[in-house]
């Protein structure tokens, strides 16, 4: 299906310049409905397990029955199900000079005005604030992006946090018939969001680590 192939090569939003976004072409995508996807996000909660970083100083729930794949940096780890209808993923960057989330916010929105022009533009930010995850303030923006002539779209969700001197991203995609339906793992994902310093060891770790756990 070329909507999972486009998320797959970084139709979901990713900060800065770190991963550009995919011309999109007219398709055709057909979702599940709402009582199949909700129950696919029930059963999702019921075996969740946890993703660890020490390299990047994170760690992060996810289902086991999901598809699984870590990146290279600055793209960590992504969680796809529905053939990458639904998904979701953390990236990271460590900084050159400390900044706060709302400083590094503004340059992220800098950058994608460049990209993405108002006029004629496949993305829409529809929604921006200032919120929390856990202790640390943190940026959130929803956005829509177009994917035909027809209407078809696809919701996006990112959190922008800095911890430690780390810049990172959290983004939630889903073709837009699906977006609500996943919303209650993607808040316990969010929740479960945990920070640590770096150390040398953990810094020259070339895999991350993995631990499994029920929820």
């Amino acid at each position: 299906m070329k909507f999972a192939k486009l998320l797959r090569k970084g139709v979901v939003l990713v900060c800065l310049a770190w991963m550009p976004l995919t011309p999109l072409t007219a398709m055709a995508v057909e979702v599940p409905n709402t009582s199949e996807l909700k129950e696919q996000c029930e059963k999702a909660l019921t075996n969740l397990a946890s993703y660890k970083s020490s390299e990047f100083g994170f760690s992060i729930k996810y289902p086991q029955n999901w598809e699984k794949a870590e990146g290279q940096p600055p793209l960590i780890c992504r969680f796809l199900t529905d053939n990458g209808l639904v998904s979701y993923r953390v990236s990271a960057e460590k900084l050159s000079v400390p900044m706060t989330v709302e400083e590094y916010a503004k340059n992220v929105n800098q950058e994608l005005e460049k990209q993405y022009p108002v006029k004629g533009s496949p993305l829409t930010r529809v929604e921006e604030s200032a919120c929390k995850i856990g202790s640390l303030d943190a940026h959130k923006s929803i956005y829509i992006l177009k994917l035909d002539a027809e209407g078809s779209s696809a919701k996006m969700l990112q959190y922008l946090v800095v911890a430690n001197q780390i810049a990172y991203a959290f983004n939630y995609t889903a073709i837009e018939g699906a977006y609500d339906a996943f919303m209650p793992l993607i808040d316990e994902a969010v929740k479960s969001l945990e920070f640590q310093p770096v150390t040398a060891g953990g810094a020259d770790q070339s895999k991350s680590n993995h631990s499994s756990e029920s929820k």
